[in-house]
């Protein structure tokens, strides 16, 4: 929609105030306002974000107001392209180049992105809010323009008042909200728009009996000032002590230690006391039974531990790592989900014809493992990319196979792809598929790591997206879960562009909303769901077998 601009004579006084005449004009969702005559512009935001823009130059401003960060399936919303985020707000800026505003004259500030929903919508209005919030600001950066003030999220919405002659923006909040079709608002937040907090160095507590190793994990997290390290224990019974008087963003754990090992000392805190542990370990086939024990038991992820020749690029890795932990929610899925399995009805030929594709990374052993173990028995070849090391590759493969109801191996060179198999990318290895008379097969390269990873989702999609253009009439599942970064985002949007039924895993179920956030923001989900929801609808798709019936099918989440 395009809001027609009013000239009307008007006085604002020094404060910004509205006087007597001048203009009221209400910004509807959808609808996108630049004024160059003085303008008192009104808005309510429940999970709709609006980016608020006054050029300090040429004395306008204007604004977007839109429902969605880009077209999501599932949801009842108006066709305008304005909605959603992605097109709204290049359109805005697009006004205000034309008007004669340069970028470094434009000061931005965005409001709304509360979590709002109310009843079994609840989940989707949380998400709607997030990724509205992400939106704006990946475009904002993308563009080059940075934010001034915001007040996002929360949990009830604002009632916003912009003067655009001015930049004067203030806002209240309100207890109900009527945003946009399907998506109503109750939304709480800072009454006041401020920059991102500093919240100071994220703490780390490092556990592990080698002395060496403990100074060399602190001087490598503690190269940067956004970290520091509160405390270094020996031992289990020295890191409770600790505990009794500091509290860590993050825990370092090593497992083999006297006394009392990590996995053991993880069980005894994470529940009644959780906070964000990284797993540390030498890494030997024996140690697979514990990690994988102390993953299920709520461990964020696993390190191997470094040997001292490859300190100097460990640093950047584990601060990663830990900056990720810091930032996650606590996810327990041992006891989470217990839907029951759905029926496969598609017949032999649509089975034989269909393949899955499923990448994941931080928190994928155990979101993987949950999507595997609700599919029955007669499901159509699987691919998966688990960003893992190369001795724990065949760990993992092995245990999916005592869980599922199919069988699951470690990727070979030359492994056909057969009905009632999951084939599991060995680390250390690139994987991909090849049609080879006429049957598909897996490779297993050397080929370099991409997005620093091997094996990489992205690898493994973009091979299945050539599988798919061989062979128009193969059926594409393709599945991106948890975990850090963004592989795996740009092969999803490859696989959606040739007609591939896509999925993205929902941020509150995600231990990392990161790979998933990244491709939904490309447009590459044709639908975002929680863990549970993803078997469904991969047994849904290969029993509809294409995407408009898919259409139909709910699912919780977007």
């Amino acid at each position: 929609m395009l809001r027609l601009l009013y000239t009307v004579k008007t006085k604002i006084d020094g404060k910004g105030k509205r006087q007597k005449n001048m203009k009221n004009v209400f910004l509807k969702p959808g609808e996108i306002f630049v004024g160059h005559e003085p303008t008192s512009l009104h808005t309510v935001l429940g999970s709709c974000i609006s980016v608020f823009v006054f050029d300090v130059r040429l004395k306008i401003g204007g604004a977007n107001h839109y429902v969605l960060p880009h077209k999501l399936s599932g949801l009842a919303t108006p066709n305008e392209k304005n909605t959603y985020g992605d097109f709204a707000i290049r359109e805005l800026f697009k006004r205000f180049k034309k008007a004669g505003s340069r970028k470094e004259d434009l000061q931005v500030k965005i409001i709304g992105g509360a979590d709002v929903l109310d009843g079994n919508e609840q989940s989707l209005g949380a998400d709607v809010g997030r990724l509205n919030i992400a939106i704006a600001r990946h475009m904002l950066r993308s563009l080059g323009i940075p934010i001034a003030k915001e007040s996002v999220g929360g949990r009830v919405g604002r009632k916003v008042e912009f003067f655009t002659a001015t930049g004067q923006l203030k806002f209240r909040p309100i207890n109900s909200v009527a945003s946009a079709p399907a998506l109503g608002a109750t939304t709480t937040m800072p009454t006041v728009l401020a920059k991102p907090k500093d919240e100071g160095p994220i703490k780390v507590m490092i556990i592990d009996d080698s002395r060496p190793i403990r100074l060399a994990l602190r001087r490598l997290i503690e190269e940067d000032k956004g970290f520091t390290v509160v405390a270094e224990a020996a031992d289990p019974f020295e890191a409770m002590e600790h505990r009794k008087t500091i509290k860590p963003d993050v825990i370092t754990l090593d497992i083999n230690m006297p006394k009392m090992d990590g996995i053991t000392y993880l069980k005894k805190y994470i529940h009644s006391d959780p906070v964000p542990t990284i797993l540390i370990t030498g890494y030997s086939l024996g140690e697979s039974g514990p990690v994988f024990d102390g993953l299920e038991n709520g461990a964020f992820d696993y390190l191997e531990k470094p040997s001292f020749a490859e300190m100097a690029g460990y640093g950047e890795r584990i601060r990663e790592m830990v900056r990720a932990a810091a930032g996650a929610k606590q996810k327990k899925f041992s006891a989470q989900f217990v839907s029951a399995k759905e029926f496969i009805s598609a017949g032999d030929s649509d089975i034989k014809n269909t393949l899955i594709a499923i990448g994941a990374s931080t928190g994928g052993t155990e979101a993987i493992k949950q999507v595997l173990t609700m599919l029955p028995a007669n499901v159509p070849p699987i691919v998966i990319v688990q960003h893992i090391p190369a001795l724990f590759s065949n760990a993992f493969a092995q245990r999916l196979n005592t869980l599922c109801a199919f069988s699951v191996k470690e990727a070979e060179h030359g492994d056909e792809l057969l009905p009632g198999c999951a084939f599991v990318a060995p680390g250390g290895h690139q994987m991909r598929i090849k049609t080879v008379a006429g049957s598909m097969r897996i490779e297993i390269t050397e080929d370099p790591p991409m997005n620093r990873f091997r094996p990489s989702v992205d690898y493994l999609f973009e091979s299945v997206k050539k599988a798919k253009e061989k062979r128009e009439s193969l059926h594409i599942v393709a599945a991106l879960l948890t975990g850090m970064g963004a592989d795996g985002a740009q092969g999803l949007l490859s696989l959606k562009n040739v007609g591939a039924e896509t999925m993205a895993q929902d941020e509150k179920t995600c231990v990392v909303f990161g790979m998933p956030r990244e491709a939904i923001l490309l447009g590459a989900a044709n639908h975002v769901a929680p863990l549970d929801g993803i078997a469904k609808l991969i047994t849904h798709s290969i029993n509809k077998g294409n995407h408009s019936k898919l259409q139909n099918h709910k699912v919780m989440g977007l």
